[in-house]
This record gives structure tokens, sequence and C-alpha cells, in this order.
């Protein structure tokens, strides 16, 4: 999936969208294709409007003035919003988006509210936690909130990829992990990216001078 942002203007205040130079727009003129297959990381301050990106690409917002294209098309304006249900959110912090009590009825979720049958829901929530990295047989019945940090995380993505998003966006993914867990993390979503061709957007604090 090919993504278009086209000079894109962001205000969370209404009254001023006639205005797109002035404040309060958190992002201005902001003109960037992604394409299908890429692997992208977005750093910058806390409050430069990383956050409000993502989501202008996840579509939980709309743009004040310009456009966001989804391959070729706009879909705010083409009533294609499905289009956005093939980019996968990963929060900050994914106990945001663990729930269930077991690993599996957690990853299953999304699954079960499409209706599909239980063989092929079985079978989708196995081949996530293979591209995660987490053994089926040893996590699938334990309950999410007492995984590792590391762990709920790749059981968050694993919720997300079981859907077979064509692109999948991170926000500071490698909050609350340390080391080890950051290491793996980034090689689990290299290794989606190259052997899945999934596109990975993330952004990252970085505290400039």
């Amino acid at each position: 999936m090919q993504i278009e942002l086209n000079d894109i203007s962001f205000s969370y205040s209404k009254a001023r969208r006639r205005k797109p130079a002035a404040p309060p727009f958190v992002l201005t003129d902001i003109g960037v294709t992604i394409n299908k297959g890429e692997m992208l990381a977005l750093a910058g301050r806390s409050g430069s409007g990383k956050s409000t990106f993502l989501q202008l690409v996840k579509g939980f917002i709309a743009p004040s003035l310009g456009s966001v294209e989804l391959d070729g098309r706009n879909p705010h304006l083409t009533k294609s919003a499905e289009l956005f249900d093939k980019v996968g959110f990963i929060f900050q912090y994914p106990e945001h988006q663990l729930f269930a009590n077991t690993v599996y009825e957690d990853i299953a979720f999304g699954l079960r509210a499409a209706k599909l049958a239980s063989g092929e829901v079985e079978a989708k929530v196995r081949r996530a936690m293979e591209a995660v990295r987490l053994d089926y047989d040893e996590f699938k019945d334990r309950s999410p909130f007492e995984l590792s940090g590391g762990e709920k995380r790749r059981a968050a993505i694993a919720g997300v990829v079981v859907l077979e998003p064509g692109v999948l966006i991170l926000d500071e993914p490698t909050a609350g992990l340390d080391l080890q867990s950051r290491r793996s993390l980034f090689d689990l979503l290299h290794k989606m990216n190259r052997e899945q061709g999934i596109t990975v957007l993330w952004v990252s604090f970085f505290p400039f001078s």
C-alpha cells in the first residue's frame, strides 16, 4: 500500500482552519510519500506532532487542509474508509490493547468479530504468533498481563498482524523496554518487513539540543 500525504496541515482548533501558516497548527504543509515495503522512522521532541502524524496516516483524525491518499484514493472523500483497516496501529503501551483472559483470545478477537470459522481463526493466530516469535503452545493459554514487557509488545503486535495489514504503525514502540527487548523488537520488525513485505512506520522521541 502506498501512502501519500499531500500538503497536510492539522489543527485541533477548528476555528483557525483558514490560517494554515499560523498557530495553533500542529503540522503545517507536510508532503511525503511512503512506498509499499518501506521501513521508516520519525524522530522528534515531545509535542512536535509525531503522534498526530501517525493518527492522520491511520485515519483516526482527518487533516484540516490537504489530503491523505492510500493507493491513490482519499478514504475521507471516496467513502473508502475500509482502506484504513489495512493500516495496523500499535499504541505506545501495549497494555492498552491487551484485555482478554488469554493470549490466544486476545489475538483472535478481531478475527472472531469478523465471524471467521474456528479452524481458520486458529490457523491465523498460529501464524501471527509465529511471526512475532511467540511459541503457540507455550503462550496461547497464558494471561497477557503476566507476560514480560517485551512479550506484551509482541502479543499486541500479533493482535494487529493477524488481521494482515499492509502497513504497521508503532507509536514509540520501545517505551518501557530494556535494551535486550528493544533489540529483539527491532529484529522482529526488520524480519516482518523483509519477509512479509509489511511497510513499517514508527516514531521515537529524540531530545534534540
